[in-house]
Order: structure tokens, then C-alpha cells, then sequence
């Protein structure tokens, strides 16, 4: 029964010392966990006053504990819940990391096995041209 209460009582201690991480705190923990290049790339959408904020957070949060990073960690996971699924925006998604990896090319042959109901860009501009032109091109094309 000691043992129960002993580790009842850390519990409580630890759940009510549990440090709340969020905000621009959270976000320099996250890129402090991420591969340079990874961080760099989301740095990289970001406007100057917002890479600002975020650099200086980074260094406020180089010494952080295994604690901040994991309420951290928890704060992005808790508000991940709230969006939809993985499905939004992942079409352009799956197309930009693939050709990254291995180059337009070979990712937009790959991408018409793996998923044949996706267009190649390349192809987009057929939507939008006039039926004749795109005969034009055709008959023009050497065989």
C-alpha cells in the first residue's frame, strides 16, 4: 500500500509541475527536433518578423527539459487532433517530396503507377489550352 501512495503522490507532483510549453516556445522546440534541412524548409515559409521570433526562441529554448520538449511535443500533437485528416493537401504534398527525392521525371512516371488518377503537371496546361492548338502541337511533334 506505501508503494501505491508513494506513486500516487509523484504523479500528482509531476502532473501539477508540468510545465506548459506552447506558442512560439513550442514551435523552436519542434525545429530544434527537426533535421537542419527539414527546419530550414519550414523557416523558409515563414516571413522575416516570424523567422526572427522563432530564432530567438530557439536559443531561449536550447536548454530545455525532457519535460518542455515532451509538453511540447504534446501541444502539437493535441492540435494536430483538431484538423481533418492527413489527406488535406496531401496529393501536392506526396508529388513535391517525391520529386524532391528522385527528380521530376522519374517521380511523375512512379506517381502514374502509384496513383494513376493524378495528372502529371506538365499535363495541367492541356486543361486550359484550345483544342486546336493542341492539335497544333501534336501534328508539329517529331515522331
Amino acid at each position: 500500500m506505501v508503494d501505491t501512495t508513494a506513486t500516487l503522490e509523484r504523479t500528482a507532483i509531476e502532473t501539477a509541475a508540468a510545465p506548459v510549453v506552447s506558442g512560439a516556445h513550442a514551435a523552436a522546440i519542434l525545429l530544434m527536433l527537426l533535421d537542419e534541412t527539414e527546419a530550414a524548409a519550414i523557416l523558409r515559409m515563414c516571413n522575416s518578423d516570424e523567422v526572427k521570433m522563432l530564432g530567438a526562441a530557439m536559443f531561449a529554448t536550447m536548454g530545455a527539459s525532457e519535460r518542455e520538449i515532451a509538453a511540447a511535443l504534446n501541444h502539437f500533437v493535441g492540435s494536430s487532433r483538431a484538423l481533418p485528416s492527413l489527406s488535406v493537401n496531401a496529393e501536392p504534398k506526396i508529388r513535391n517530396v517525391m520529386t524532391a527525392a528522385i527528380g521530376n521525371v522519374r517521380a511523375d512516371n512512379i506517381l502514374q503507377d502509384i496513383a494513376p488518377d493524378m495528372s502529371a503537371p506538365s499535363l495541367d496546361v492541356l486543361r486550359w489550352m484550345d483544342a486546336k492548338a493542341i492539335a497544333h502541337l501534336l501534328a508539329t511533334e517529331p515522331a
